[in-house]
């Protein structure tokens, strides 16, 4: 007999108890499967309990704890299954209310500044200092919560006090991420910084400091401005001096430039393409070796450059794509080697400074201190911005350009985001434009190498670019939609890694790259904070906050698949993780008794069994570098241990391991700048002066400006101004005006530069006081004229800033016009106010029209028209502007171009003058008018009237119609089948290759026509009305024939045939056998240089000769026919 099992049956019918928000809650499988049964009499069972708004953990029994989302009251939807354990079973849904305690969560921000530490010396932390800053409005006391560090680690002692005990031999920032919490489930999140100072290292021969300070990480191998190198190693030692080793074509073999990285100048630092290294100087000058192309194909020359970067201008920083270098220098202005910037040189030539620059793998993005972009290189790849280039020219300040390998996205002052470059790469982010727009700020921005990820102020992330490389994150939108906040995302080069403020992990993207973290997930879930995460090409690593690490992805490239567990019983815990450091395919873990773990690919130094005894932490490692292929730590001792690939990359050191036995002081390194300066260098001179701020009492809407006495004896770079409120960066610039996010707040703005020692100062204004509401306003217009008052024929331009009084319910659309279009333009015919960005100043610019006629100052208007439902709004009217086009005093020819405003069929008349126009695309009508005019059909088919005056017509493409109207004109058809038409006067006819050209010639009948006839023709006739005939300069082989006129025909260097038929005809040969028939009339032939044919037909012929008369074979009629009678002619040889 066979058995079929049925499903369990019934609805859920239990009433589950409120909850409070903030509270655990405890769920049951008995309260659950109320209202269920089985129709077999199997034994029912909860299976897969899933719930929003929080998180659920099973305690066992039946038994479940859901912890709400922090703040979160109202309902909660549990959704599981009823089973019976013989595969039946059922979907069911629960679900209970959480109250509002009406608990509200701690607000402010940290003020305390904390004080530095030093290198090697513990540093405690206090709850007070931390806790500075901030209050609860319920009054609750407030708590630090879950406080991480980074380079070192914590212990707490109890009261409110933190021991930092510093990663061996590290100086430089450290940052503190915590929770300040009320006790109530009411929590925000808080990030301070110390520093720690840097100690001579006793072990060092002579002593150096070294300033590190950590770059932004885009995606392996690149930060925002540089390429790792691949395949070699560049360290520089205590005496200043430089040693390389990997692969000799890359940069491993510097033996070219020896001499000049000997430390007789010290070097302070060394940046890296792919397959070269630049070594900056004390002196400011730059060395640079390896090569431009892939394994030594071109070698890098900076040859061409040596004049700009020999240190008479200090170069300060250095950036680079895959094969190019930019340098930064102490004036503002870059210099390029590898990949050329001439297009762009005179927007990066220090009139307006270049204050950081950044790049994709083949283009480069300068960002200027008036918040403006420059690009260039390769231009699929973000080197060409003229898409976008209104929105990145400073109106609305540029803060900060992010990349992956094809594409930039620049984040700017009010939160919105500008994409350029491969489109499919991250360069369109239209399908995400409404979410990257500012309506919610977007804080920072991440990518892969194909994608990008933005976050967002309410702890959101919107991506776009390449689906499989992360930008499409659709399948974890619920995680990532700010319910819990993300607080930092991390990646490898196709996927990316969310970590939350709940110390939990999302990811997404390729999933053997990372973006599969399934078999992980009770690892990363927060139950043990996740407190950094770190990547290879292919696989992630999180270090928790009990010091253990836990690897996804990659296979054998170095996460869970070829995973971690050989060295899981190392990566527990029990000796703490500090730090993790990367190849292409390999993790090195540094763990706080300075020994290293290692797993991974072993071919890219996942294996590290051959240098053991030396990584165990009997001499500490303090720092880890890597190639693609290998890596090399630093010990306490100064000296350097290496390992992986030996063939490549530089896990091979052996070559130079007399040199790299100590005294190392620092390594070529993207991820962070370090800065080498040897003890004997000059003390640092702290800068004088002050720098202060326009106002110190501002208002909601005004524009403040930064300025500066600033000196300092070590010299000054370029300054670059920080604005901050309450202690948060705003942006950088000049200037800043100010929104309604900095009411009630503070105003200081930061001025910092790098010396001429490559350290780096800065000095901050006094804080103003808060910044005070915008007064209330009736609705209406504000408009801030900009400039001068009028407009004029050379070009001036009258600029205004508007924005709306009040805000409105809904959008504001101002759509203007200019009364007179002959006398002044606008450079936008519209604005678009919203809710969002009402009070943000937009500009309309009225430039001026030269029309080129004496016709005095001319008044004109610009009118406004107003659109919208918003009830304040929409019975308001414009104002017009009324201004006047100051004229120059001149007629004159004009240049005229078609197409302004798009490609179009352009009907454009010239004026008194000699003018020149173009047509350029589409069928135009170009009329000249009086005076000696040119012009250019371009592309279509063109009507070209020269009218009155010596003309110049050209038709260019297609099929055209020129007429040149009276006066000696030159009419030129060009390609197609052109219409020809000459008046009064000698005109000019240039005939096309296909000889299909119309000539017709309606001039005076004392006019003087030619045709000049193509030499890649093989014969032409010419037309009635035309005089004379000339082939083209060439030594092709072509016949011309001549009318019933006296035409005077002349060949070119070919062996030309020139036939005269009736009239009175002049035969020129020149160079080459020709033959020259007269035909009827009185004909003079000419046959110049060379052995030719010379036929005078009937009439009284004159022949010229050059030569000897052997040369020539001449035919003559002896008589004409003439009323029955033969006379004798006369033959006249010249010889």
């Amino acid at each position: 007999m066979i058995t079929t099992n049925r499903i369990p049956t019934g609805k859920p019918t239990a009433v589950l108890a409120d909850g409070t928000e903030n509270t655990a809650y405890t769920i049951t499988a008995a309260t659950l499967l109320q209202g269920f049964s089985d129709p077999d009499g199997d034994t029912l069972s909860v299976f897969t309990l899933f719930a929003n708004h929080g998180a659920l953990s099973a305690n066992g029994g039946g038994k479940w704890t859901f912890t709400p989302t922090g703040q979160y009251s109202g309902p909660v939807t549990l959704n599981y299954l009823v089973g019976d354990g013989n595969g039946g079973n059922v979907d069911a849904t629960q679900s209970f209310t959480l109250a509002n305690t009406g608990n509200r969560i701690p607000t402010g921000k940290p003020t305390a500044v904390l004080a530095d530490g030093t290198e090697n010396t513990a540093y405690t932390l206090t709850a007070a200092t931390l806790l500075q800053g901030f209050r609860d409005p319920d009054g609750d006391a407030l708590s630090v919560f879950t406080l991480f560090a980074d380079h070192g680690a914590l212990s707490a002692n109890g009261e409110g006090k933190w021991t930092f005990t510093p990663t061996g031999q590290y100086s430089g920032p450290v940052t503190l991420n915590y929770l300040v919490g009320d006790g109530k489930g009411g929590h925000v999140d808080a990030t301070q910084t110390f520093n720690l100072a840097g100690v001579a290292d006793p072990n060092a021969t002579p002593g150096y400091t070294l300033t590190v300070s950590p770059n932004t990480r885009s995606y392996p191998g690149h930060t925002l401005g540089e390429f790792s190198n691949y395949d070699a190693f560049a360290v520089i030692k205590d005496d200043g001096s430089v040693v390389t080793w990997g692969d000799s074509d890359t940069g491993g073999d510097s033996s070219a430039v020896a001499n000049q990285l000997n430390g007789a100048i010290d070097v302070t630092q060394i940046y890296s393409t792919l397959h070269a290294f630049a070594a900056l100087r004390a002196d400011g000058s730059v060395v640079t070796w390896g090569s431009s192309a892939d394994r030594g194909a071109i070698p890098m020359d900076s040859s061409a450059v040596a004049n700009q970067i020999n240190g008479a201008i200090d170069v300060t920083q250095i950036y680079s794509t895959y094969d190019a270098f930019a340098a930064l220098r102490s004036d503002g202005s870059v210099v390029t080697w590898g990949n050329g910037s001439s297009a762009v040189a005179n927007q990066i030539n220090g009139a307006i400074d270049v204050t950081q620059i950044y790049s994709t793998d083949d283009a480069f993005a300068a960002l200027r201190s008036d918040g403006s972009v420059v690009t260039w290189g390769y231009s699929g790849w973000g080197g060409d911005s003229s898409a976008v280039a209104t929105q990145l020219n400073g109106t609305i300040d540029v803060t900060q350009v992010f990349s992956t390998d094809y594409a930039f996205a620049a984040l700017r002052s009010e939160g919105s985001v500008v994409t350029w470059g491969n489109g499919n790469e991250g360069g369109d982010s239209s399908a995400v434009a409404t979410q990257i727009n500012g309506a919610t700020d977007v804080t920072q921005i991440f990518s892969t190498g194909r994608a990008f990820a933005a976050l967002r102020a309410n702890g959101s992330v919107v991506t776009w670019g390449d689906s499989d490389s992360g930008g499409d994150s659709s399948a974890v939108a619920s995680q990532l939609n700010g319910t819990i906040d993300v607080k930092q995302i991390f990646s490898t080069g196709t996927a990316f890694a969310a970590l939350r403020i709940d110390g939990s992990v999302v990811t997404w993207g390729h999933g053997n790259s990372g973006g599969n973290s399934s078999w992980v997930a009770a690892q990363i879930n927060g139950t043990v904070d996740i407190t950094q995460i770190y990547s290879t090409l292919h696989a992630f690593a999180a270090l928790r906050g009990d010091g253990s690490v836990i690897a996804w992805g990659g296979g054998d490239y170095g996460g869970a698949d070829g995973d971690s567990s050989s060295v899981a019983t190392k990566l527990n815990g029990a000796i703490d993780v500090t730090q993790i450091y990367s190849t292409d395919s390999a993790f090195a873990a540094l763990r706080s008794d300075g020994s290293v773990v290692t797993w991974g690919h072993g071919g890219y130094g996942g294996d590290s069994s051959a240098v053991a005894t030396q990584l165990n932490g009997a001499t500490n490692v303090t720092q880890i570098y890597s190639t693609d292929y290998a890596f090399a730590a630093l010990r306490s001792d100064g000296s350097v241990v290496t390992w992986g690939n030996s063939l490549r990359g530089g896990g091979n050191s052996s070559a130079v391991a007399d040199q790299l036995r100590s005294g190392v002081a620092s390594f070529a390194n993207i991820y962070t700048d370090d800065v080498f300066h040897a003890d004997g260098a000059a003390a640092n001179h702290a800068p004088s002066g002050s720098v202060t701020l326009s106002d110190t009492t501002p208002t909601q809407g005004q524009t403040l400006t930064a300025a500066n006495n600033l000196a300092d004896a070590d010299g000054m770079g370029v300054v670059i101004y920080q604005w901050q409120a309450d202690g948060v960066s705003l942006g950088t610039g000049k200037t800043y005006t100010l929104t309604a996010s900095e009411v009630g707040k503070a105003i200081t703005v930061i001025a910092g530069y790098t010396d001429d020692h490559g350290t780096a100062e800065s000095v901050a204004s006094s804080v103003t006081a808060p910044v005070a509401a915008k007064a209330t306003a009736a609705p209406g217009f504000t408009i801030t004229r900009l400039t001068d008052a009028n407009t004029g024929e050379d070009g001036g331009a009258v600029s205004y800033a508007m924005s709306l009084n009040t805000q409105p319910l809904r959008d504001v659309t101002l759509t203007f016009a200019s009364s007179n279009t002959g006398e002044g333009v606008l450079s936008s015919n519209k604005m678009a106010f919203t809710p969002a960005n009402w009070d943000t100043p937009q500009t309309l610019t009225v430039r001026g029209v030269n029309d080129y006629v004496d016709d005095h100052d001319v008044a004109y208007r610009v009118t406004g028209t107003v659109s919208t439902i918003d009830v304040d709004y929409k019975l308001l009217t414009f104002a017009p502007l009324n201004l006047v086009n100051l004229d120059d005093g001149r007629d004159g020819g004009v240049e005229i171009y078609g197409d302004q405003g798009g490609v179009k069929a352009d009907k454009i008349q010239g004026l008194d003058g000699a003018d020149t126009i173009y047509g350029l695309n589409m069928a135009d009508d170009l009329s000249g008018g009086i005076g000696n005019d040119t012009l250019w059909g371009g592309y279509g088919k063109d009507n070209l009237f020269g009218e009155a005056g010596d003309d110049l017509l050209s038709g260019e493409q297609d099929e055209d119609y020129l007429d040149g109207g009276t006066g000696s004109d030159t009419l030129d058809g060009g390609q197609g089948v052109d219409s020809m038409i000459g008046g009064a006067g000698n005109d000019v006819y240039y005939l096309g290759y296909d000889a299909a050209d119309v000539i017709t010639d309606n001039g005076l009948a004392g006019d003087v026509d030619t045709v000049i006839m193509p030499y890649q023709l093989n014969k032409y006739t010419l037309p009635g009305g035309i005089e004379n005939g000339a082939i083209a300069a060439g030594t092709q082989n072509s016949s011309l024939t001549g009318n019933n006129s006296d035409n005077r025909l002349t060949g070119n260097d070919g062996n030309n045939g020139l036939i005269g038929a009736v009239g009175r005809d002049s035969l020129f040969g020149g160079l080459g056998r020709d033959a020259l028939f007269g035909g009827d009339g009185d004909d003079t032939l000419d046959g110049g240089n060379g052995g030719d044919t010379l036929d005078g037909g009937a009439g009284i012929d004159t022949a010229r000769l050059a030569g000897a008369p052997t040369d020539y074979d001449i035919s003559v009629i002896k008589g004409t026919k003439d009323a029955n009678s033969i006379r004798a002619q006369l033959i006249d040889i010249d010889i």
